[in-house]
């Protein structure tokens, strides 16, 4: 699915543009995070088929010619907030220790 990503927005200001309930966040590493890339991007996942270090995931990325873009999926989830109920999760690796999810708790998202 093709995406346009305003990438004069922050990551913390798209942050703030999710419908969602809770949000935890670590300001610190938030604030490190850049909003890169195209403007206009072709989102495409993939569900490993095995458990993968961050590492691991990373060289997956790099097998697939893929790369991560949290501005992306943020501006995905603010247009369709109902995909957190078809795949209750998805996350994205950044770098090594650097990772964020979306998620499904209950009646709420997070």
């Amino acid at each position: 699915m093709k995406l346009k990503v305003n990438r004069k927005l922050s990551i913390k200001q798209l942050l703030n543009k999710l419908p969602f309930e809770n949000k935890y966040l670590n300001d610190k590493v938030v604030k490190s995070l850049k909003n890169e890339g195209p403007e206009e991007v072709e989102m495409e996942f993939f569900k490993p088929s095995k458990y993968l270090t961050n590492q691991e995931v990373l060289e997956e990325y790099k097998s697939r010619n893929l790369e991560p873009d949290l501005g992306a999926l943020i501006k995905l989830l603010t247009q369709q907030p109902e995909l957190l109920e078809e795949k209750n999760y998805l996350g994205i690796q950044l770098r090594d220790n650097v990772f964020a999810y979306f998620c499904r708790r209950g009646g709420g998202r997070c």
